[in-house]
């Protein structure tokens, strides 16, 4: 996959937001991707040069764009993550104890 500063903004898939126009202070582009079996995954390309993979499931930062897309191969995780279906049964678990 190209570099996103490669890829001309109308050629993106899926649409795209902040680019590099400056528009926003930390992120340098924004765009879905399918991973395969329908997973759609969001990305969030930081100006750092991390980036934030989001999906339905989890939030993972990556050092690189090039750490995210070699994570298929490899298998390896991004340097830190969030579950977020395990955030939502806490909130719904806490929920729970707070109407006894």
């Amino acid at each position: 996959m190209p570099k996103f500063n490669e890829i001309k903004p109308e050629h993106r898939p899926y649409g795209t937001a902040a680019d590099d126009d400056r528009g926003t202070e930390y992120v340098a582009s924004i765009h879905t991707n399918q991973t395969g079996g329908m997973c759609m995954v969001d990305i969030v390309v930081l100006r750092s040069g991390q980036v934030i993979t989001l999906n339905d499931e989890c939030l993972v930062v990556w050092p690189s764009l090039q750490a995210w897309e070699d994570s298929f191969e490899t298998g390896d995780g991004g340097a830190a993550s969030i579950d977020l279906y395990a955030l939502k049964k806490q909130e719904e678990y806490e929920s729970d104890d707070a109407d006894v």
